[in-house]
């Protein structure tokens, strides 16, 4: 069977007619159908389409011939006339070119190739690909594969494309290819491989539909907002990112929404704060204790203690870490839920405070109601020996304090650790308070050295002794600083009552001057001199 009874024409059929009746018996024999008889047809068209051009070439031969004798010019003259009237016939288009929407809906990413080849022998090859890329536009989940399948070969996205996209067009469909990587490189992220993250973004990154720039800025963009919304990822990574797309850091380079970016650098930012907060908690240093005393505060006794043996660099990283942490990273404070960023502050102050003030202050008071009670009692109370007594009597018994200290101190530290293990097992729990500030050793010896000096002065010293001694523990420092916190709890602090004062000052006046009025009226009637 030759090609002319395959296309079912005359022999002498031209080029037109030919290209026609292939159209017409496409819609019979169609390549997903009968492949077959597809390719014999096709055969057949190719065939035909070439006898009729060589035809065609024959008779321009025969034409040219003839132009050479001068008598049947005439005949040549109306044969072209004839030839030239021909292409004003106005023919019907074939179906196939009404039909390539039904073509483009019917091609799969199996079959593209055949159809766009089709496409091209018609002539029609803009056509089909507009129709197509409108099928991939009005939904791109459905025919992702096919728009994968037509970007790798009719090169759309590239500058070498045939079809005709606006910048929102190119935006939708890049877009589209770029959410099928999405899920793979989330979860590489969420495994925390990073490495493969990054080479299948650089992979990603060499893609030929991503080479014009507004494509690179929409995948720039779109690693963007992949990294926001994903937690678990290292600075280590941003910094290989920013190699990539050329990012600086410091200054901001890359063509997207500055907030987009600003965005980025907190993420980043937040992310390596956290992670620095947890090799401090496993630090043992300077920093790290202020962490721990801070994010994960021991018992109350291993704060002091921690506190007691700190050095100022403890308390400014504790004072940095929590401007920080107020102003800069509250949300780090989600993952430690029992975080206190005030009690360091309280803490500071229990632990520094001057002892020989304190014990001067308590020495001043109780010498000097030592000093009143007996000789009001007697009747021969000198008030200012009692004052003059009371002030320097405990400058004495500091000085002798503190040479006694600066020899104890040393001699206490050699025995500190078994002092600190026999304290914490033979003192009972209420007089070692928090911090384990009662030692069996240092603090037994020269009680019990006091104790034995007093024995011998008489009762009424021993029970002096006595009273300054249980005084002295139930006024410790660290104890007193707890009344004090207590006490600012419930009424306030010291705050709450200058505001009240504040408030209240016209009030306290009133009653001042009231009781003034008073006091004078009671002396113009009750006073000496008046008549009764």
């Amino acid at each position: 069977m030759n090609c002319w009874s395959v296309l079912e024409l005359d022999r002498n059929a031209d080029e037109r007619s030919i290209k026609r009746q292939y159209a017409k018996l496409l819609k019979v024999n169609r390549p997903d159908e009968d492949p077959d008889a597809f390719q014999r047809l096709r055969d057949a068209y190719e065939q035909a389409l070439d006898q009729a051009r060589n035809r065609y070439e024959a008779d321009e031969d025969e034409y040219e011939e003839v132009d050479a004798s001068p008598e049947p010019l005439m005949h040549l003259q109306l044969v072209e006339t004839v030839q030239v009237s021909e292409p004003t016939v106005v023919s019907t288009p074939p179906p196939v070119e009404q039909s390539w929407y039904e073509v483009a809906h019917r091609t799969t990413a199996q079959n593209l190739h055949s159809q766009h080849q089709l496409a091209r022998d018609l002539g029609a090859d803009a056509q089909f690909q507009q129709h197509l890329v409108q099928r991939c536009l009005i939904d791109t989940d459905d025919n992702l594969q096919l728009l994968k399948a037509a970007v790798a070969q009719l090169q759309w996205l590239t500058p070498w494309q045939k079809v005709t996209l606006s910048a929102h067009q190119e935006k939708r469909l890049t877009q589209a290819l770029l959410d099928e990587t999405l899920p793979r490189l989330q979860a590489l992220l969420e495994s925390q491989q990073e490495r493969q993250f990054l080479d299948e973004l650089k992979a990603l990154e060499q893609q030929p539909w991503l080479e014009k720039l507004e494509h690179r800025e929409h995948l720039q963009r779109w690693t963007m907002t992949l990294l926001i919304n994903t937690r678990d990822w290292t600075p280590a990574l941003f910094e290989r990112i920013c190699q990539l797309f050329d990012w600086d850091q410091k200054h901001y380079t890359p063509t997207d929404p500055p907030s987009l970016w600003q965005r980025l650098v907190e993420r980043c930012e937040r992310y390596g704060f956290a992670k620095r907060l947890e090799e401090l908690l496993a630090e043992n240093s300077h920093h790290g204790d202020a962490a721990k005393l801070l994010l994960e505060p021991p018992p109350l006794d291993t704060q002091l203690r921690m506190a007691r043996n700190s050095d100022p660099a403890v308390w400014e990283g504790c004072e940095q870490l929590s401007e920080d942490l107020t102003y800069r990273y509250p949300e780090a404070l989600e993952q430690y839920p029992d975080a206190d960023l005030k009690s360091w502050r309280k803490l500071y102050d229990q632990v520094h405070f001057n002892a020989y003030l304190r014990a001067y202050l308590f020495g001043f008071v109780f010498i000097l109601i030592a000093g009143i009670v007996p000789t009001s009692r007697a009747g021969k109370f000198d008030l200012f020996y009692t004052i003059f007594t009371a002030f320097s009597l405990p400058v004495v018994i500091l000085l002798v304090f503190y040479v006694f200290m600066s020899f104890w101190k040393p001699v206490s530290a050699s025995f500190a650790s078994v002092d600190e293990y026999l304290s914490e097992r033979l003192l009972p729990r209420w007089l070692s308070w928090p911090g384990h500030q009662a030692l069996l050793l240092r603090h037994g010896i020269p009680i019990g050295v006091a104790s034995a000096a007093f024995s011998n002065s008489g009762s009424i010293a021993v029970a002096t002794y006595l009273i300054m001694l249980v005084a002295w523990i139930a006024l410790s420092p660290y104890r007193i600083s707890r009344f004090q916190s207590h006490c600012a709890e419930k009424t306030g602090g010291w705050q709450h009552v200058k505001r009240y004062c504040s408030e209240n000052i016209g009030k306290g006046v009133m009653i001042i001057l009231g009781l003034m009025f008073a006091f004078v009226l009671a002396v113009l009637i009750f006073g000496p001199g008046h008549p009764r």
